[in-house]
């Protein structure tokens, strides 16, 4: 089971053959927010933003 990313949101996926990963990841701050750049194991590239904390 996966959490979404809103507090309290679980996915659930019966897929047994899902394949992938994360090569890479960086944090970085931009506009008072950080935010990851996941480079994937197959190529791609996901930028995932994470507000401040208040």
């Amino acid at each position: 089971m996966l959490t979404g990313p809103t507090p309290g949101v679980k996915y659930e996926l019966d897929d047994h053959e899902l394949f992938g990963g994360a090569l890479s990841i960086r944090a970085v701050t931009e506009d008072d927010e950080t935010v990851l750049y996941i480079g994937l194991f197959r190529g791609g590239m996901m930028k995932v933003l994470l507000p401040a904390a208040e």
